[in-house]
């Protein structure tokens, strides 16, 4: 916002400066031998100028202080976990050495161990494929047992989550149980 106020500041501002940096002091004092009528359409053409500055200002305004208003907005919402004192790390490991998922999962499984024997952690998990409210995930469909599938499926994105994810996270749990393996 502040870039598209400082842009619109020099558009507008360099085209007058061009022009009285062209226009010669002495014939202008002196008057051009304009007719009245050009005299007024330029004056005009002026005054819409202005107006038309005057609004786009107020339009910018009015704009950065909604986008500021909506920025305090959201700061103030509740995501619905704890962003406070959690870790992220991304680790991808190479095929060379992890060819299987059991290699995988057994690596996991060991690095959550080490990081939960840790002093101070309360819970460790592991995500697979990007975080909530993220760009990751896998992106498939899925069916609902006992219903009848429907003819182009439901997309989705899933997110493979270890035990302790949402202790991990604080994500309070509302109804049902956690995930226990």
């Amino acid at each position: 916002m502040i870039l598209a106020s400082f842009l619109t500041g020099i558009l507008f501002g360099l085209a007058p400066a061009w022009q009285v940096s062209k226009a010669n002091a002495q014939s202008s004092l002196k008057g051009s031998g304009t007719t009245h009528t050009s005299g007024v359409r330029s004056q005009q053409m002026r005054s819409i100028l202005i107006v038309c500055e005057f609004a786009l200002t107020l339009v910018l305004l009015v704009g950065a202080g909604l986008l500021l208003k909506s920025f305090v907005r959201l700061l103030n919402v509740d995501p619905g976990l704890a962003a406070k004192n959690v870790a992220i790390l991304n680790l991808e490991l190479p095929e060379t050495r992890y060819r299987t998922d059991v290699q995988m999962k057994d690596f996991h499984d060991a690095v959550l161990n080490r990081i939960g024997a840790l002093p101070g952690v309360h819970a460790a998990a592991t995500v697979g494929y990007g975080m909530p409210f993220g760009d990751g995930g896998i992106q498939g469909d899925f069916t609902v047992q006992g219903q009848a599938e429907p003819p182009q499926g439901i997309m989705s994105s899933k997110l493979v989550v270890s035990p302790d994810y949402f202790r991990a996270l604080g994500i309070a749990l509302k109804d049902g149980r956690v995930f226990d393996q």
